[in-house]
């Protein structure tokens, strides 16, 4: 059985990161960064789309699974990172043909990354949605597509897509982290 673990860090405004795709200063915090790296040291593989693996040195040498569009198959890049296209396979049959030992997937983002799973046949078991308080982007990139150019914010595409919100925790005065789980039926 596999396990997926959503992260993310977003500002007051719902912005994973500045208009140029990049995460600025502003989203950064040590509480929320201690906390997800934490977390991360949990997980197996780690899941990011491309421009987030280019932009993110892999310093702790996690193994790295990259979502990508500009490939048509699976592309292995080393021994920690493999490129992936959701058209070319499953994420299953990626899982069990490529990590068959790993059981625990960590998705951080960006945006297309975040989309794939929370509308995949393989969902989240949990997204930790951490939010800095008085950070505000104006413009940005939405941590979902569907709230880019909405009145939509993350809590109601969750609820939508069949999650519920646990208590919110203050990492910091700062930096809050809310743990989405899927609904019981």
């Amino acid at each position: 059985m596999i396990y997926l673990g959503g992260y993310a860090v977003i500002s007051e405004d719902n912005y994973i990161a500045d208009a140029a795709g990049h995460m600025p200063q502003a989203l950064k915090n040590q509480a929320e960064w201690d906390f997800f790296q934490n977390q991360l040291n949990q997980y197996d593989v780690i899941i990011l789309g491309r421009k987030s693996h280019v932009l993110t040195p892999n310093r702790k040498g996690r193994k790295r699974l990259i979502l990508t569009s500009s490939i048509s198959h699976v592309h292995s890049e080393g021994k920690d990172t493999i490129y992936w296209n959701p058209e070319s396979i499953s994420f299953a049959d990626l899982a069990s043909n490529y990590y068959p030992a790993m059981k625990s997937f960590a998705v951080t983002g960006g945006q297309a990354v975040f989309d794939y799973f929370l509308n995949a046949k393989q969902g989240y078991d949990a997204f930790y949605l951490s939010r800095l308080r008085n950070v505000h982007l104006i413009e940005g990139r939405a941590i979902f597509s569907v709230c880019q150019n909405s009145s939509k914010i993350p809590e109601e595409i969750f609820d939508e897509a069949g999650y519920q919100g646990g208590k919110q925790v203050w990492l910091d005065p700062n930096a809050s982290v809310v743990k989405y789980t899927p609904k019981l039926l």
